[in-house]
Formats: structure tokens, C-alpha cells, sequence
């Protein structure tokens, strides 16, 4: 009897091919389907004997469904320490950011449309999100203030470290495992990151309003909640075989979110009120927006033009004073502003900017950095041709007249003048691409001209990006003038020469590198700017 039941079994399951496998990947893609059919036919699929509530496990969303809002469901409260939630999600291309699924707060309360008791979120660069406590919040200080949204400062908003951009069109498998210390993040089998719970996360009555699945944009199947924290053994096999070992092995699934009448009529009112609450709101900004701009077009437009820089010697700062961002650097302000650098007329050279007293940069390196405001191109004038160019700063040796170095700036270009190049001067020159154009006289650009002394090279950003990294042409240790009247002058050169645009600066300073520092790099460039 006993040797019937083993062929019977054997012949049934087909043991004899699962033999072969080594290991639970290999199993659940290759031998746990075909017992899983065979079982059908013996095992009840009834929750009477295979009662999946002991474990908690609820479907939300079993079929595919594509989103154009939230979708209220039943309800669900949250028990315990931890738990799960799994989902098949795909984006759309025009997706940017929403809810997978969330307990909204009671809408009566104020500003509850946008907060949660909890919330599974997505957000197409980031990633995804837990978002919770809305309804019993004790601020901790976000880790990503400037990325975070306002509602971040009424709710913790947790997300993994960098970006995680959701590519559109494709699905994957997003999991989200919650415990009483820790969140983690995953996508298919990887591991986004996982973080520390600032605060314990508890549920909350929202006056009946049940959950909300799904946002605009979204396409989700087979939405799980699980009453415990997954591993990654739990997350593979339902990626590679759609369900848990457990469920598969004996026909089951997880039950399947039902609504009564009276919760189904709630959500469906409650949904249509938040989708017309927020487009009033929509309507009303909108409103104000054209009330705004209309009031504008009455007002003059008001003179935000610089007051002129001095003229004459302006005396550099004798003392180094520490970057409040860059701690390892120091700085000495050469001319603080803002200043428009009018023109000056004639050879008198009391009429001309120079800053005296400059700090001297032989034997090392130095950098450059300032805010800079160009003029309109319908302001330039035909003495400067096309180019709206203008000699910044010009560096003198004592009494001499031949600069040491300079940088001339036009709408697209830059040029430096080195003495001691082969070619002297107009050595070496930079074209910007169009979105680096310096024309626009209603924007602040910060630029930074970094002379590198362990290359020999001089590097040109603009807002914090390279335009340019060329060879100097000559030592840069040898590149600074000497003697105890150095002088740089500021918008014209001297006496002579007086062409050139009318910009406008503000916060020049000079940072001398220091000896090991090496030279201002360009993460320091954007952190400063």
C-alpha cells in the first residue's frame, strides 16, 4: 500500500526530474509550477482549510490597471511592528510624481489632501518613498531639504539615498518592507537603500475614507499588502513565480480586497470631492496668477540697474577671510559691490578703476570668483562692435604699462592675455555654447577663472559649470606681476584705453591656493556659487 502511494505520488509531482536541482532559484522558475498544477487536483482551495487571513496577506489590485486619479478601496489598518506592501509598476512618460497607495487624512482636516496617516510613494527621479504620520507628527529634520516638497514639513518623508530614476514603459516589481527601526526600498531583486525610522509608525482613523490606489500616470498590478517585513527570498519568488511558495504550493492566494456598499458609495464621494477640491484651488491660484500680472503691466518698470562703482583706487582687502562654505579655503575680497563699471573718459588716470594692493599669487596658483551681470545686446555699443566685450581685470607690474595678465569677456567668449606665452597676447581664448552667453541684463551668472599651478592650465566656469579647461601657455607660478605697487584694474585698462561695456560685479574675490591644497576644483566652484 505504502509502495502505491510513492508511485502514485512520484508519477503525479514527476519527483524524478526535480532531482536534478540544486538550488530555490532554480526551483521556483523551473520545478514549483508544474506542482503547483499537479496540486490543483488534490488539495480544496478553500479559505475553510487554507485560511491565507492567519498570515494577513491582502491583494488591493489583482488585474493590471492603468491610472488617471487615486481610486478609493476598502479599509485597512495597519497592525504590529512591520510590514510589507509589493507592486508591479509601470510609468508613464509624462509621470513625475504620486501615490502607489495611501491611508489620506480625514478631509475635514486642514491640508489633508496632500498628507497621509501612510503612504507608499514614487517619484520618477528619486524613486520611491514612505510617507507617514501626518496625523501625529514630531519634526525630524529632513534629509533632503531642498528636494523634499512642503508637505515634508508637516509628515516624514523617507526615501533612499540618490537618484533612482523609474524608466517609463517598463515594469518592475517595487517592494517596500517597513519594521519598527527600518525602511527598505526594492526594485525587482535590487536594493535601493534602507533607512532608519526617524519616528514609530501608527495608523490613524480617517473618518472612514479608506485607501487610495494608484495616481495619474501609473499602470499597477497585483498590489500586495503583507502583515510582515519580506526578505529577499519572499521578494524572488513572487517575482519569479508571481506568488509565495506557501500560496503556490497549495492553489491559494492572498484574499482579495473587498469593499461593502456603504464603503464603496464613501469612497466614491470622497474621491470626487478631493478631485474637485483641488481643481477649485487650481482655478483659484490661476486667478490670482492673471491678477498678479495684470497689476504688473500698470506698474512702471523700476531702474535695477547697479549704482556706478567708485573710480579712482579701490584698496584691496590686506586680510584673509575664511569661506563660510569652503572651510579648508580663504579668500581675499578684492571689490564687494554690486557696482555697474561705468565708463571712463579720458587720460586722467584718477578717472580709472584700480585696485591697488592686490594679493600676489607667484609661486602658486590663484582663483578668481565673482558674480557678474552683462549688458542687454540691445545696449552694446557699435565702439565694441558686436561682441559687447569688455576688459574685466587687467594685472600691472609697478609703473609698467604690459599687463602680466588679463581677462576680457564678450557675450560668447573669453579671452586672457599672457605676457609670457609665445604668443603673448589673446592667449588662450574660450567660445561658450549659446546657454553659457553672458547677454542678459536681468540675470546674476557666477563665474570662476581657476589658474592652476600644478597644470599649467586655466579653467572657465559659468554658474558652476566648465566652460573650459585650456593650457596657460607659460608656468602659472610665474604668471602674478611683483613688486610693491601691483595694481589690477577693474571694468577698462588704464588711461588710453577706454572701450569697452558697462557690466556689473558684485563679491569679487581672489583665493590664493595654499600650499597642499592644490587648486579650487570644481565641486568647491558650485559649492560657492
Amino acid at each position: 500500500q505504502k509502495r502505491g502511494v510513492h508511485d502514485n505520488l512520484n508519477h503525479a509531482f514527476d519527483f524524478e526530474a526535480l532531482q536534478s536541482i540544486k538550488t530555490r532559484t532554480e526551483f521556483v522558475e523551473n520545478g514549483l509550477q508544474s506542482i503547483t498544477d499537479a496540486s490543483r487536483g488534490y488539495f480544496l482551495r478553500s479559505s475553510a482549510y487554507f485560511d491565507n487571513q492567519g498570515a494577513g496577506s491582502l491583494l488591493l489590485i489583482r488585474d493590471v490597471t492603468s491610472f488617471n486619479s487615486p481610486v478609493p478601496t476598502g479599509q485597512l489598518k495597519l497592525t504590529g511592528t512591520e510590514f510589507s506592501f509589493t507592486a508591479w509598476v509601470r510609468t508613464s512618460p509624462s509621470f513625475l510624481k504620486g501615490y502607489i497607495v495611501r491611508k489620506p487624512l480625514d478631509a475635514s482636516a486642514e491640508g489633508a489632501e496632500e498628507l497621509s496617516c501612510w503612504g507608499w510613494y514614487l517619484h520618477s527621479a528619486f524613486g520611491p518613498q514612505l510617507h507617514f504620520g501626518a496625523h501625529n507628527f514630531f519634526y525630524t529634520q529632513p534629509t533632503f531639504p531642498l528636494e523634499q516638497s512642503e508637505s515634508a514639513k508637516q509628515q516624514e518623508e523617507i526615501r533612499p539615498d540618490g537618484l533612482h530614476a523609474i524608466e517609463a514603459g517598463i515594469f518592475s516589481l517595487l517592494t517596500v518592507t517597513v519594521s519598527a527601526e527600518t525602511v527598505t526600498f526594492y526594485q525587482n531583486l535590487q536594493v535601493l537603500g534602507s533607512k532608519e525610522m526617524p519616528n514609530a509608525l501608527a495608523d490613524c482613523f480617517n473618518g472612514g475614507r479608506g485607501i487610495l490606489v494608484g495616481s495619474e500616470g501609473l499602470t499597477l498590478g497585483s498590489v500586495q499588502y503583507h502583515p510582515t517585513a519580506l526578505v529577499e527570498a519572499d521578494i524572488e519568488e513572487l517575482l519569479s513565480a508571481g506568488g509565495s511558495l506557501e500560496d503556490l504550493s497549495t492553489g491559494t492566494a492572498p484574499e482579495q480586497f473587498e469593499m461593502s456598499e456603504v464603503d464603496t458609495v464613501d469612497g466614491v464621494i470622497a474621491s470626487s470631492a478631493s478631485a474637485v477640491s483641488t481643481q477649485l484651488a487650481a482655478m483659484e491660484k490661476n486667478a490670482q496668477v492673471r491678477a498678479v500680472l495684470e497689476h504688473a503691466k500698470s506698474i512702471p518698470a523700476a531702474d535695477y540697474h547697479s549704482p556706478p562703482a567708485p573710480t579712482g583706487e579701490i584698496e584691496a582687502n590686506q586680510t584673509a577671510t575664511a569661506d563660510s562654505v569652503l572651510s579648508e579655503r580663504e579668500y581675499f575680497s578684492l571689490y564687494q559691490g554690486p557696482g555697474r563699471l561705468t565708463k571712463t573718459t579720458g587720460e586722467a588716470g584718477s578717472e580709472h578703476r584700480r585696485i591697488t594692493k592686490p594679493p600676489n599669487f607667484s609661486g602658486t596658483g590663484a582663483t578668481l570668483a565673482f558674480w557678474y551681470r552683462h549688458r542687454a545686446a540691445s545696449e552694446c555699443s557699435a565702439t565694441a562692435g558686436d561682441t559687447c566685450g569688455v576688459y574685466l581685470f587687467g594685472a600691472y607690474s609697478d609703473a609698467s604699462t604690459e599687463m602680466c595678465w588679463s581677462l576680457w569677456l564678450e557675450r560668447g567668449r573669453v579671452w586672457y592675455d599672457n605676457r609670457k606665452s609665445e604668443q603673448k597676447s589673446m592667449y588662450p581664448f574660450h567660445e561658450f555654447p549659446d546657454k553659457f552667453d553672458l547677454v542678459g541684463d536681468q540675470t546674476w551668472r557666477h563665474l570662476a577663472v581657476v589658474f592652476d599651478e600644478q597644470t599649467d592650465e586655466v579653467t572657465f566656469y559659468v554658474d558652476g559649470t566648465r566652460g573650459s579647461r585650456v593650457a596657460w601657455g607659460s608656468a602659472v607660478r610665474e604668471a602674478d606681476c611683483t613688486g610693491p605697487n601691483r595694481r589690477i584694474t577693474l571694468g577698462h585698462l588704464e588711461p588710453g584705453f577706454t572701450y569697452g561695456e558697462e557690466v556689473e560685479v558684485f563679491d569679487v574675490r581672489m583665493y590664493v591656493h595654499e600650499a597642499g591644497q592644490g587648486a579650487v576644483t570644481g565641486e568647491e566652484v558650485r559649492a560657492r556659487g
